[in-house]
Order: structure tokens, then C-alpha cells, then sequence
């Protein structure tokens, strides 16, 4: 069986191994099951999600890396942070969940912030680079047709800017789902045109998280959705893939993620496109 559009890209640019260097990813919680685990590496991703510490062992043996997700983390409110030597006894203890083990990539500290939250989110950041120096944060921000009001300032620019200037997050993660009605939007491009100006200034490469599971009225996933978006992010020089979602949520009016909410693979799985960089890449397996 041909693996699922997803895996290409593994597109395989050149069949990047290190998600450091090209990441493919699974954006949403990292299975703890190991069959999905090895589903995955065969679909060609190499960053599994946002993984439990528990489960790193798991996502190691086979062959990805992960965000790790901690509840005490996640419990942070980043508008009013605890008092730093609180903040240090949870990385610290973070660090020894994770016993520096290679599959964790970095750890997951807040989807889609909002500028206030910026300072609480640095904070933590800055502890976690203090303690655990190579591991990453990770951050995923708004896309650009998000209101000034909801980013929490007067434009994208700035929003996206306090990304690598307070957080210092080695790479810009930001979502775009535009494909609605049976058409791609044009704000798309027009956020790709700004996420590319912006990576270039700061020196940061951005990845591009991009819808890969039907809900609302957001289109269906087909060979043409994924090349469409995956290759129109390559030309404008993304240095990584996030697929929204590869496993359907549980909740919700999901439907046709590469592995659906009871773990079985579906349609999307099996559909494969005409990309001989693809094919090329995934048949050398």
C-alpha cells in the first residue's frame, strides 16, 4: 500500500530525516499507540505531535521525534504567571519526565496566543532554554485574517515579530485553513507573502500548519489539496509541513484525517498524487 498524501512530503524534500532541518508533522496529540506511531514514520512524518512524557520512549522507537505536552504546563496562565521560582520547580521537574531522551523535540507551551500572553510565554521559554538548551519551544500563531483586536496588536507584522523577539522560538509556526466552498482563498497567499517577508527579516524559517481533515464547511482532502498547499508553501520557501490533523479529534465535526477518532486509517490515507519527488522519495523506502 502507497502511504498517505501527508507522507509526501516527505515530499519528501530530499527525505529530510531531521525535523530540524525539514519538519513534517502531525499537528494535534501524538498517538501513544506504537502500531500508529510506525503508521506514521511510514506515511513519511517525523515529528509525531504533542506527546505525553510517558510515551517518549514509544515515539523514539519509532523513529520521531515529539513536542512534549505537560499538563502543569499546560495548566499556566500566561496572563498571569506564578512567581518564577514556582515556574522553575515545574520545568525542573519536566526535565526529569523527560530524562533526555532524544525524541523529545521541544515542548508545547500554547496554540494561537494573543500578544498579551507573549511576556508569560517568553518567561517560561527562556527557563526552559536555561535548563534544557536543546530542546525547542513550541508556539503556533494566528493567521493574518485575525482580527487586531484578537491578536492584541495593531498588526500581523508585530504579532509575528514577538514570536522570535520574546519567545526567541528558532522557528515561525503559524495555521491557514483556506480552503472552503471548493475554492483556496486568497489570504492564503496573501499570509504565505507575509510569513516568507517576515522569516526573511528575522532570520527564522517558517513552518506552515495546513488544513488535511474536512469539518464545517472546509473542503474535503484530496490529491489537490495537499499539493496545492504543501507545494505553494515549499515555494515560498517553508522549512516545514504541520498537517491539521492527521488523526480525526474525538470531538467535533471532523471527518476524513488520515486515521479517524477510533484509530483506523481512512480514504485519505490511500489517496496518492502524480509527484514523482514524492513517489520517488517514499518508493526508496
Amino acid at each position: 500500500m502507497r502511504p498517505y498524501l501527508l507522507a509526501f512530503l516527505s515530499v519528501s524534500l530530499a527525505c529530510a530525516q531531521d525535523p530540524k532541518s525539514f519538519a513534517v508533522m502531525a499537528w494535534g496529540p501524538s498517538p501513544a499507540n506504537e502500531q500508529q506511531l510506525r503508521d506514521m514514520r511510514e506515511a513519511g512524518l517525523n515529528i509525531s505531535g504533542f506527546c505525553r512524557a510517558a510515551d517518549l520512549e514509544k515515539v523514539r522507537a519509532a523513529g520521531l521525534t515529539c513536542f512534549v505536552q505537560a499538563p502543569a504546563i499546560d495548566g499556566i496562565n500566561w496572563l498571569n504567571p506564578p512567581a518564577e521560582g514556582e515556574l522553575r520547580g515545574l520545568v525542573r521537574t519536566l526535565r526529569q519526565e523527560i530524562g533526555g531522551n532524544p525524541a523529545a523535540l521541544g515542548v508545547f507551551l500554547r496554540d494561537e496566543p494573543n500578544a498579551q500572553m507573549m511576556p508569560g510565554l517568553g518567561k517560561v521559554s527562556s527557563l526552559l532554554r536555561e535548563s534544557m538548551p536543546g530542546l525547542w519551544p513550541y508556539v503556533n500563531l494566528f493567521p493574518a485574517r485575525v482580527s487586531a483586536d484578537r491578536l492584541g496588536t495593531s498588526d500581523y507584522g508585530s504579532y509575528v515579530r514577538m514570536l522570535v523577539e520574546t519567545i526567541h522560538q528558532p522557528f515561525l509556526s503559524y495555521d491557514n485553513y483556506s480552503l472552503v466552498g471548493g475554492e483556496m482563498l486568497d489570504y492564503f497567499y496573501t499570509n504565505l507573502d507575509m510569513v516568507r517577508r517576515l522569516s526573511l527579516e528575522t532570520k527564522t524559517p517558517f513552518w506552515n500548519c495546513i488544513l488535511a481533515n474536512a469539518h464545517f464547511n472546509y473542503m474535503e482532502p484530496s490529491d489537490a489539496t495537499f499539493n496545492l498547499q504543501v507545494y505553494a508553501s515549499l515555494a515560498y520557501g517553508a522549512r516545514g509541513i504541520q498537517y491539521f490533523t492527521y488523526v480525526s479529534p474525538a470531538i467535533g465535526n471532523f471527518r476524513l484525517a488520515a486515521v479517524d477518532q477510533f484509530g483506523n486509517r481512512t480514504a485519505t490515507w490511500d489517496s496518492c498524487g502524480g509527484s514523482t519527488i514524492r513517489s520517488g522519495c517514499l518508493r526508496r523506502r
